[in-house]
């Protein structure tokens, strides 16, 4: 918070927001009066079910509804989901615009290269 030093000035409130459609952060300031309308945005729980193509599919815990969004929707997370995750989804307006995945999850390693004791790692390029 800051407090102009002129009289009769509003206390300004410096906040980082997230456009939660295009996943975009800026910094926004308010003054400290200013009022605006809450969005309509709500976190379900739902419950990954496969990816078909592009379209990675998922059902709400509660309802039992499917639905399903792009690879564009989901960003970085489409390469760590596994089938039947739960996870928390953002829909806004009714829609559900993108995915969470959970702070912690398990996967199985099924190869790996064979290390030997003693050599370092082979260096990548």
């Amino acid at each position: 918070m800051q407090s102009p030093s002129a009289r009769g000035s509003a206390t300004l409130v410096k906040a980082r927001v997230r456009n939660v459609l295009t996943r975009a952060v800026f910094d926004k300031t308010f003054k400290s009066g200013d009022r605006f309308v809450e969005p309509d945005v709500e976190i379900r729980p739902v419950q990954f079910l496969y990816r078909d193509g592009e379209d990675f599919h998922f059902m709400d815990q509660s309802s039992f509804e499917q639905f399903h969004l792009g690879e564009a929707a989901l960003g970085g997370a489409a390469s760590w989901l596994a089938d039947g995750a739960v996870l928390r989804s953002l829909s806004f307006n009714g829609s559900v615009v993108g995915v969470d995945l959970p702070q912690f999850m398990e996967f199985e390693v099924v190869e790996t290269e064979p290390a030997v004791r003693g050599t370092p790692p082979p260096e990548r390029s």
